[in-house]
């Protein structure tokens, strides 16, 4: 394995800004993405905290979205803060954490436990628990702290890894060095023993193990607390618990910048290439870079600009996901509202956005793309999924959303209304006219629309009108058929009704008193809080 050293050496908005879209395949969304878990406060770690477990995800590890509208997925028996989550051989999901005491005021205090929950599918937990690792060092010293604790599994011992910093003999933070235990079934421990020693005080450790030409060899990030201000620096080992390596192999330079901590590095999905994320612990916020050589501790990009995180997201861990299991998480904690018009208009997504019925439509039990439908007569018939209001479902200002439906339809040349939210001063919608599909968004005095031809009145079709952040997308049976730029990165709050199958009042497209109506049939349809993807749209596609 080569030193570190040897390697060192080596304005306007205007009308042109409309894109049009040809429809090209989507891709087969097999792939998967990230999950990053994480708690939340405001800079400093001051002010509010919420102490538990929150989800976002991302499709390309750069851009993360939050998920439950950044509300926690997870209220373990004990406060959380730095949670880890990884997945083991066994199919088990297992979190580890910093479980600090909090009194009455809110006030953390630090303890030597950490804490522990496991899952089978990232959304129930079980087996909740602390786990006092550090046992073999007291009485005969105080432990003040156990932080940021990980865990790989070592698949050539068959043990799981868990380590974590602590304090020794002190009444502060003032000496941390980084200790591991082992286990094979998270209930009997090794005794805990050192793992890394700098030589000065660090935290936040996180391990990567890249796989090169069929051995492996192990990356440490670390926080040096020596530093003024603080950041982090990266070593290695030829394995996991090589301490006389780690040790030994401590980059010079730095790899972050000023003020960081909580680094964690992931691969990304089918590339030779490793992100990066850390956390601004005094700024509130997030910065990502990424490498192509993560041997290089040089070889670190620039902070990448146009990098998201979800807003006070505060020291957190990075999962690689399934498309399966990204899919599952999406659909608990991504769904605003889910009517399947098998036989009514309630929302099964068990968020009570129930819809209510107009006119006369009818159900049909079987014959849709899943399951039953619901048949418009295009006279009077919609589904109305919210009153006129100023807060709430339909009414919120949004800078993501996403509506999935799908449909079959009678005729395609007069004017009728698919979806639609909000009103011409703000809001989404989707319709048919003139052989055309359109998608529409509007904030304050701007309006965007785009379209695809269509004219077919024998078969479903799939339909997806995605808003995020400044982009409104129009996928056509799983391919991206037109897209715009709009010159808003968010649509106002509305105060209008919303439903499907008829213009409620006014549209996103200008249209006014009502009508509107749709001839034809409407099954599965989805309302996302956060921006769908083409893998995603290629999943609905084929599975509705």
């Amino acid at each position: 394995m080569p030193t570190f050293s040897h390697i060192a050496k080596m304005g306007l908005f205007f009308l042109a800004m409309l894109l049009f879209v040809m429809p090209v395949p989507a891709s087969a969304g097999t792939q998967g993405g990230y999950l990053v878990a994480y708690f939340r406060s405001d800079p400093s770690q001051t002010g509010e905290k919420i102490q538990k477990l929150h989800y976002g995800y991302s499709r390309d590890g750069v851009k993360w979205y939050e998920l439950n509208k950044n509300a926690p997925v997870f209220t373990p028996k004990y406060a959380l803060r730095d949670p880890f989550l990884n997945k083991g051989p066994d199919g088990i999901w297992r979190l580890v954490y910093t479980s600090p005491d909090v009194d009455a005021t809110g006030k953390n205090t630090s303890t030597y436990y950490m804490g522990y929950a496991e899952s089978t599918d990232l959304i129930h937990w079980t087996n909740e628990k602390r786990l006092d690792l550090m046992a073999n060092y007291r009485p005969a010293n105080t432990v003040y702290n156990v932080w940021a604790p990980e865990w790989m599994y070592n698949d050539e011992t068959g043990k799981y890894i868990i380590y974590w910093s602590s304090t020794l003999n002190a009444t502060g933070p003032t000496n941390n060095y980084h200790y591991k235990a082992t286990t094979t079934d998270w209930n009997t421990f090794s005794d805990a023993s050192l793992l890394f020693d700098p030589g000065v005080s660090s935290i936040d450790a996180s391990m990567l193990r890249v796989d090169k030409n069929a051995e492996d060899d192990y990356y440490m990030f670390f926080k040096d607390e020596s530093l003024s201000p603080m950041k982090m620096r990266q070593t290695w080992a030829n394995e996991p618990v090589n301490k006389v390596e780690y040790d030994a192999n401590i980059s010079s330079n730095t790899i972050t910048p000023d003020y960081t901590e909580a680094p964690e590095a992931f691969k990304l999905i089918g590339q030779n290439k490793w992100n990066l994320i850390y956390d601004y612990w005094s700024q509130g916020k997030y910065g990502l870079k990424s490498t192509v050589n993560v041997e290089d501790p040089t070889a670190w990009s620039a902070e990448i600009s146009d990098a998201r995180f979800p807003y006070k997201m505060r020291h957190a861990s990075v999962a690689t996901l399934t498309n399966a299991e990204l899919w599952h998480v999406v659909n608990q904690f991504g769904v605003d509202a889910h009517y399947n018009l098998n036989s009514s208009a309630n929302d099964v997504s068990g968020n009570g956005h129930n819809g209510t019925l107009n006119g006369s439509p009818a159900f049909t039990g079987t014959g849709g793309p899943e399951g039953g439908y619901i048949n418009m007569d295009g006279v009077d018939d919609g589904i109305q999924l919210a009153v006129s209001g100023s807060t709430g479902f339909m009414h919120d200002a949004f800078a993501t959303r996403s509506v999935s439906l799908w449909f079959k339809a009678n005729q395609t040349v007069s004017e009728q209304v698919l979806f639609d939210e909000g009103g011409v001063t703000a809001g989404m919608s989707m319709k048919l006219q003139n052989n055309m599909l359109y998608a529409g968004a509007a904030s304050g005095a701007s309006k965007v629309q785009i379209n695809t031809a269509f004219t077919d009145t024998a078969s479903w079709h799939h339909a997806v009108v995605v808003f995020n952040e400044g982009k409104l997308l129009l996928y056509l049976d799983g391919a991206l058929a037109a897209s715009a730029a709009t010159p808003y990165t968010s649509i106002d709050a509305h105060i209008d009704l919303a439903g499907l199958g008829k213009r409620y009042g006014q549209d996103a497209f200008g249209g006014t008193n009502g009508g509107a109506y749709f001839d034809g049939r409407i099954d599965q349809v989805n309302i996302y809080t956060v921006p769908l993807f083409p893998e995603d749209v290629q999943d609905l596609h084929d599975t509705p």
